[in-house]
């Protein structure tokens, strides 16, 4: 697995740690987590309160991080509610199934907003899936993505829920990192001859006997311990998927501190480098 497919999964289990305040299970996925890059955003959440006729939901990143692009528009955003993909246009149609309007505020303050209809409501409970940028491909394909902020470190996503007065029903923030690309490599020791077997001693003579026996006795070497790898915190032997769930569980202040790989108190991309220096997948 490279590292770029690491990264993408470490981003999805550490947004899908954050604990919903008001929202359920608000989660944003980055499809490239490198700093300055334009990336395809996947946000889930679940609803609480019903979101009525002509309401909102609204998608803040954190400002001054990320930059939306100007005429980034409908074409480059899906909208799924419950699985099922939901029309978008400009603006809000009028009737039972017509579209979803969606507007984007440009810029490293800008917005996303969706304005239901004037005849379908979303409600408590339901399933919400946003794709924004070329992974949008209901309809048009998306060709315009976010680029992530120029530093490193983490950022929030915020996601709102509005009546058809603008006022805030639900809401609540997920959270992204922004990796700078880690380089890893190792170099593996030149094999060595193993030490020639010792030469079997003489077998006893005399007695008329016939000289028989094994002609010597040969050492067991026994079978060398393998080490424990740092990362390997499940103690099977590798560091995988298993042992980067367990470090993200941790993030931050860590219940485990085996999981604080250089002792500073907290659990952090630093901790993050260390596993990927040992990762076997």
């Amino acid at each position: 697995m490279n590292l770029k497919k690491i990264l993408i999964i470490a981003l999805l289990f550490l947004t899908a740690a954050v604990k919903a305040a008001t929202l359920n299970l608000v989660s944003d996925t980055l499809f490239d987590s490198g700093p300055g890059i334009a990336a395809n955003h996947t946000i889930k959440f679940t609803t609480i309160t019903v979101v009525p006729v002509s309401g909102k939901i609204i998608i803040t990143p954190q400002s001054g991080a990320f930059n939306i692009p100007p005429g980034l528009d409908f074409t480059d955003v899906d909208l799924l509610i419950n699985n099922s993909q939901k029309t978008l246009a400009a603006s809000a149609g009028s009737g039972a199934g017509s579209a979803i309007g969606f507007t984007a505020v440009s810029g490293t303050s800008g917005s996303l907003t969706y304005v239901l209809n004037d005849s379908d409501a979303i409600s408590g409970g339901s399933s919400i899936i946003v794709r924004i940028g070329t992974n949008a491909v209901f309809g048009v394909t998306g060709d315009k993505q976010i680029t992530n902020s120029a530093s490193a470190g983490s950022y929030k996503i915020r996601v709102t829920t509005k009546n058809s007065s603008n006022a805030t029903l639900d809401e609540d923030d997920a959270m992204v990192a922004i990796i700078a690309p880690i380089e890893v490599s190792a170099k593996k020791p030149a094999p060595t001859a193993p030490a020639p077997a010792p030469a079997p001693a003489p077998a006893p003579s005399g007695g008329g006997g016939g000289g028989g026996g094994d002609g010597g006795l040969f050492p067991i070497v026994p079978s060398p311990a393998i080490s424990r790898r740092v990362g390997n915190l499940n103690s099977d032997g590798r560091v995988d998927l298993t042992d980067f769930s367990i470090l993200l569980f941790n993030w931050g202040i860590p219940k485990n501190p085996a999981t604080d790989f250089n002792k500073d108190g907290k659990v952090d991309l630093i901790d993050f480098s260390i596993m990927l220096y040992w990762w076997t997948g």
